[in-house]
């Protein structure tokens, strides 16, 4: 398999060795005489001992090369084929044409001997995977066009192993076949000072078969790699064998990788592939390296090859690549067909298959200007009611290919949208009323009327000739829209609460607000009365009507279902609780869809009096911390952990979701467990080990909130408020308990741990010896001009956020004392520090990277806008995870 055209790297590390020995005027190549010469003794062979498919050496030779005429004298080395036990067994008397060398050019500048070698086979069987080796020696001549390199017929002198052309390469299975001859092009460097003579060479060749060994490594590839340190990129290559039993490729490459020798892993068909790590920081260049490849049953026959590993200098190039599906709030949610349309706010809309509820699949995003609050589908289009953007109409046929065919722009903030009759009816929110908007046809869509509205327009429900209007500080606004170009407001029904939603059904208008759901007789529309109210636990945000039943998306609660018929005698018959905020409901074909902050909940209402959750989409939402570790990164939201697999970030996916009994602040990752700062709840040990089967083992209560947490050495260290900080023995995390707790002046927020140390924010950076910790006492206080938030610790230095970076040098902790502090255009609260850079969460300022080596001429390097206020991060590898408002962003920063 080829991953991308290859190349011969070695020829990169050759180029080094020629700029140091070149000289002359960059003449041009000297032309050759007549040729070519050929071999005027017969050629010696041997059958090296050994089982089937052991190599045959057919010879080995001395070039002498004189430059004045490009002529070669080819010489057999009898001493050295003795050296290998050589015995005649298959070769006629006398081979006088087996070698032959012509002699091209020679390059004066480059000092390249270009020369064609020729090899004919004089015997009655057939050699396979013949191989001209051209040694190392210590003059310095050597092959740069080598094919691979083998450590096969060595001799002294030069390196170990000798670089080879391979010939027959384009016959079925490099088959040399008997009174057959090859040429192949060798590019010899001849060394200076001039070197002309002792250019050794040996041909070999498999016999009676194929090598056991693999015959090739090609097709080299990698990707960009950089000079900070930890940084990585994965390289590939192909190793090719016949028998197609490769089972081991491993590069040599401790300059690079600190290591002798790192393991790739097979990837597909021939393809190899390693992820490379800078462990050493090694500076911007070309490194030349070594990959060795074996199969199964080769013994020493192994291959060998060179490669040349490009080190880059760091340019940071963020992008975005946060899954689309990843990151939205559902504010609406609308079923038509087997699809469901979600309005994500600022986030778009989302496009779910849901023809098996029970595994919904994400199809499309379509990112709208404004922020998606309101979404109907009608008739192949999706009507989007876009905030401060208007009404977005995206063609949705099919659902793959969505995009945006028409914006109509609304005098205020659209909230939400209903299609009848050729028409879109926009509540346009605070005091812009409702609009009419003629949709026949979508892309030619334009306002036809605008019917005042004194409140807050937030849903609309359309049925025959009336408009329902739910307007947050009136009650129900009902309109007649018969035809739409005269559109006046009949009635208006006033509610207990602020209204929010609206349906209509069977002569009935149902009404969700603050006191619950309303249920509106508007038989006839202009003496529309209230009937009955259900009161709800929470405040009713969304309601939608099917089959004698209203469901009511009712907040912190969740789901209610309300039995309605008869409508003045209806009741609650069953609350499915959703994890988050309940905004808005959509039913459909025996299931309810209930956009959920923090996710889409699907729920099976056949029958509604047991109706449950049978499908959840999480996604974060207003995430508060994140950690990554061993490929997942660990997102904490306002009520849920959510572990998402970032095996390969941009096509990230949720593969477990913990909720939590409180608002959580901070994560970390240990040992297979996650420790969550839980806030009023306290410590949350989760076990992670499998992620896919996360849960809480142990609740450690705090007495007043946990804001921060570091692990370390088997103790937690929680920074909880005004309490101070409090240090928990972990060691097993299942009955976890506090051991100490250290009072500190102010509010601990946050925490870190380095050696013998934890230091606190709390009024300035508390610096605490935890040796032992029953005994943790504060050695320092580093005041702080501002309020700090959250702190690092790496090497010598502390880093605290306090709406700037404050640099600490704390060596010893005990003189700590601040060495730089470099203001950020935002308040700068949660940060990452990482190879030489402090990735940070600036708010208002977007995500700041900044170069801190050294500390104290720390300067921004680099501004990243976000859709939301980053406020935390983390980073691994190439990525950073940046907790904003609304969900996080996953950028790839190079």
């Amino acid at each position: 398999m080829m991953l991308k055209a290859g190349y011969v790297a070695s020829t990169l590390a050759i180029l080094a060795l020629l700029a140091i020995g070149c000289s002359g005027t960059g003449a041009e190549p000297t032309a050759p005489q007549d040729g070519p010469y050929t071999l005027n003794a017969p050629a010696e062979s041997i059958i090296a001992q050994g089982n089937d498919s052991s190599r045959m050496l057919w010879g080995i030779w001395a070039f002498n090369f004189d430059p004045t005429n490009l002529s070669m004298e080819i010489i057999p080395l009898r001493d050295i084929q003795a050296h290998f036990n050589i015995t005649d067994k298959i070769l006629p008397p006398a081979c006088n044409d087996c070698l032959k060398i012509k002699v091209n050019s020679f390059d004066t500048v480059t000092r390249i001997l270009d020369a064609d070698v020729t090899l004919r086979n004089p015997y009655q069987i057939s050699g396979h995977d013949v191989r001209g080796i051209l040694y190392t020696n210590d003059y310095g001549h050597l092959l740069t066009n080598a094919d691979d390199w083998t450590g096969q017929w060595d001799i002294a002198g030069g390196q170990t192993f000798n670089p080879f052309k391979a010939f027959a390469k384009t016959e079925d299975h490099r088959v040399f076949a008997s009174g057959v001859e090859h040429t192949e092009k060798y590019l010899i460097y001849i060394p200076f000072p001039p070197n002309w003579d002792k250019i050794t060479f040996a041909v070999d060749a498999s016999w009676p078969g194929n090598c056991k060994e693999p015959y090739e490594i090609t097709n080299f590839w990698q990707e960009p790699i950089f000079d900070d340190p930890g940084a990585s990129g994965n390289i590939y290559i192909d190793v090719r064998d016949w028998q197609g039993d490769v089972n081991k490729v491993t590069l040599v490459a401790p300059e690079i990788t600190g290591e002798n020798y790192t393991p790739f892993s097979h990837l597909s068909g021939d393809t190899w592939r390693l992820k490379l790590t800078n462990n050493a920081g090694v500076a911007p260049g070309v490194y030349p390296c070594r990959v060795i490849a074996a199969s199964t049953g080769s013994g020493s026959l192994v291959l060998y090859d060179y490669l040349s590993i490009n080190i880059t200098e760091l340019q940071f190039n963020p992008v975005d690549v946060t899954p689309p599906w990843l990151n939205f709030s559902p504010y609406d949610v609308c079923v038509d067909g087997n699809y469901a349309y979600i309005g994500g706010g600022v986030n778009g809309v989302h496009i779910f298959d849901i023809s098996n509820p029970s595994n919904p699949l994400w199809v499309n995003w379509v990112d709208t200007p404004g922020s998606a609050d309101g979404v109907a589908a009608s008739g192949g289009y999706a009507y989007v009611a876009d905030d401060d953007a208007g009404l977005q109409i995206i063609d949705i046929d099919p659902p793959g290919s969505a995009y945006i065919v028409k914006t109509v722009d609304t005098p205020g903030y659209a909230k939400a949208v209903a299609v009848s009759g050729g028409y879109a009816y926009v509540a346009d929110g605070h005091y812009a009323g409702l609009q009419i908007i003629d949709i026949n046809p979508p892309d030619s869509a334009y306002i036809v009327k605008t019917v005042e509205i004194p409140g807050d327009a937030r849903d609309v429900a359309v049925s025959g000739g009336y408009a329902y209007v739910a307007d947050g500080d009136a009650g129900l606004r009902i309109i007649d829209i018969d035809p739409p170009s005269s559109s006046y407001i009949v009635t208006t029904v006033g509610t207990m609460g602020t209204t929010y939603g609206v349906a209509v059904s069977g002569g009935y208008a149902y009404v969700a607000d603050w006191g619950g759901l309303q249920i509106i007789d508007i038989e006839p529309p202009g003496s529309a009365y209230i009937v009955k109210t259900v009161d709800t636990p929470w405040d009713a945000y969304g309601v939608a009507v099917s089959d004698g039943y209203a469901y009511v998306a009712d907040g912190l609660i969740g789901l209610q279902i309300i039995d309605i018929d008869p409508p003045d005698s209806a009741y609650i018959v069953k609350t499915v609780d959703t994890p988050g905020l309940a905004f808005n409901v959509a039913v459909s074909g025996g299931y309810a869809y209930v956009a959920d902050w923090g996710g889409l909940r699907i729920i099976d209402i056949e029958p509604p009096g047991s109706a449950y959750i049978v499908k959840t989409v999480d996604t974060p939402c207003d995430a508060q911390s994140v950690a990554v570790s061993g490929g997942y990164a660990y997102v904490l939201d306002s009520f849920a952990l959510h572990i998402i697999d970032i095996d390969s970030p941009s096509s990230a996916y949720i593969v477990k979701t913990v909720d939590m009994p409180q608002v959580g602040y901070g994560v970390v990752i240990s040992g297979g467990y996650a420790y969550v700062a839980d806030g009023s709840a306290g410590l949350q040990i989760i076990d992670i080990d499998p992620q896919s089967s996360a849960y809480i083992v142990k609740t450690v209560d705090t007495p007043e909130c946990a804001y921060g947490i570091a692990v370390s050495g088997g103790y937690a260290y929680v920074a909880d408020g005004y309490v101070g900080l409090h240090i928990i023995d972990i060691e097993p995390p299942d009955s976890a308990y506090i051991v100490k707790t250290v009072d500190t002046p102010e509010c601990a927020q946050g925490v870190a741990v380095s050696g013998e140390y934890a230091y606190a924010t709390d009024g300035g950076l508390q610096i605490i010896d935890i040796e032992p910790p029953d005994s943790a006492y504060i050695v320092k206080t580093v005041d702080m001009p501002g309020s700090p938030c959250d702190v690092v610790v790496s090497g010598e230095y502390a880093y605290v956020t306090d709406a700037a970076l404050e640099i600490i040098d704390i060596d010893p902790p005990g003189s700590a004392y601040i060495v730089k502090t470099l203001d950020t255009p935002g308040d700068a609260c949660g940060f990452a520090v990482s190879g030489g850079y402090a990735y940070v969460a600036d708010g208002v300022g977007g995500f700041q990277i900044i170069d801190i080596d050294p500390p104290e001429s720390a300067y921004i390097v680099k501004t990243v806008d976000t859709p939301g206020y980053p406020f935390g991060v983390a980073v691994s590898g190439e990525y950073a995870y940046v907790m904003v408002s609304g969900g996080v962003r996953i950028i790839k920063l190079w």
